[in-house]
């Protein structure tokens, strides 16, 4: 026997579902969102850690600058000021292969599009030594290249 059910409670189960499903995306949307902060400071940290390294006080870490790219799955640009010239740059992390697996490799760019790499992010003492000795590395030269393009800056213009 089928049993028929009324108009009312059908739409009574359909809205308690819906409201169930809307419930779980506002909790999984407002985790991506939070989780987004998380990932930019965490990487703002990482690049002036290099930075401070390579340059004790030299360098002031901004704000993040958003690019449109696919890239950014992996990588995070901000603004940087060196504290000795005034001039400003953009500090880039992205992931990059190495002997040691995956790492975290931060460059500076002008804002005329000169790349120069400055270290590893997780990477310190002799290791950092022994790999960052290897200054014609293909991998820091093509990221190297592409960096002023993944910002979206057209090389040799001032660009703001």
């Amino acid at each position: 026997m089928s049993e028929k059910i009324s108009t009312k409670t059908f739409f009574i189960n359909y809205t308690i579902f819906a409201g169930i499903i809307l419930g779980v995306l506002g909790i999984l949307i407002y985790t991506v969102f939070a989780s987004r902060v998380a990932w930019n400071n965490n990487l703002k940290y990482s690049i002036e850690k290099v930075l401070e390294e390579n340059e004790p006080g030299s360098w002031s870490v901004g704000s993040p600058i958003e690019i449109n790219n696919p890239l950014t799955l992996r990588s995070g640009c901000y603004g940087a000021r060196n504290r000795k010239t005034g001039d400003m740059h953009y500090a880039f992390i992205t992931r990059i292969p190495t002997v040691y697996g995956p790492m975290g490799a931060v460059f500076t760019c002008t804002l005329e599009g000169e790349v120069k790499f400055e270290g590893y992010s997780s990477l310190h003492g002799r290791i950092l030594k022994q790999i960052s000795q290897s200054k014609y590395d293909t991998r820091l030269q093509y990221f190297s290249e592409r960096i002023p393009g993944i910002i979206g800056i057209e090389k040799g213009e001032k660009n703001d």
